[in-house]
């Protein structure tokens, strides 16, 4: 079975941004959906605060840590990290992790972000930001008046540096030391598993000490591959929280 990575951009939103994965067929109109990936703020939601207060205390005597998201789509999971740490830690600690440095192939997703283009959030999510940020949706949204379109404040902006970039090519510009890479929820995409492993191979290789890669839910229930062995044997291993591996 090939996938095919197909990025619909029409009508993008916070809430109707995503990716879909077709079955390659010789008729094009016959594709068949595999795969289709929404993007949202603290998406895997039981994740967020094991992982970071993880990263919080392995990091607690390292002056800089460099924070990279690879496929960051419109910005939302790169926000939530930007959110939490504004919310729930020290000065010190937010000038240790941000800012995030964010890549995505898609020209699209980038110029969103640097345009501070507006999310479409529902009450749901608006829900899920206070759970994570203490209370701090309107301090972080505001609302475009008659619509459901919020703006993200600048101090969320102006901790996060969105650019086009591949982990294809890009994981070259990764500081070796003391590095988290997410890469998460868009391994499915990669059509051919040699590339896959090729990426991860690359990765493990260029990182040195004290450096994590986070993968995605969706990374193992989408892929047509066994990613936990690929991660293993290019030289990452788990760490206690859930698709958190740290380079060994």
């Amino acid at each position: 079975m090939q996938i095919n990575p197909v990025n619909n951009t029409n009508n993008c939103s916070f809430k109707t941004w995503h990716r879909e994965v077709f079955a390659k067929s010789y008729n094009l109109k016959s594709h068949r959906l595999l795969y289709r990936n929404d993007t949202n703020f603290f998406r895997d939601r039981d994740l967020w605060v094991k992982l970071l207060n993880f990263f919080i205390e392995k990091f607690q005597n390292i002056p800089k840590v460099n924070v990279y998201h690879f496929g960051c789509s419109d910005g939302s999971e790169p926000l939530s990290l930007i959110m939490y740490f504004l919310s729930n830690t020290t000065k010190a600690i937010q000038e240790k992790f941000l800012p995030v440095k964010a890549l995505d192939i898609d020209k699209e997703a980038i110029n969103r972000i640097n345009t501070k283009f507006p999310y479409k959030i529902t009450d749901i999510e608006i829900n899920r930001i206070n759970d994570y940020t203490e209370n701090n949706f309107n301090k972080f949204f505001k609302n475009i008046p008659s619509t459901d379109n919020y703006k993200a404040d600048d101090i969320l902006y102006s901790n996060i540096d969105a650019k086009l970039g591949n982990i294809k090519t890009d994981y070259k510009n990764i500081e070796k030391n003391n590095s988290i890479v997410f890469a998460r929820n868009f391994w499915p995409y990669i059509e051919n598993p040699k590339d896959r492993q090729i990426i991860l191979y690359n990765l493990a290789n260029h990182l040195e000490s004290n450096s994590y890669l986070v993968i995605g839910e969706y990374d193992i229930r989408g892929s047509q591959w066994t990613i936990e062995d690929q991660l293993r044997k290019a030289g990452f291993q788990k760490t206690s929280i859930r698709n958190l591996y740290e380079k060994i």
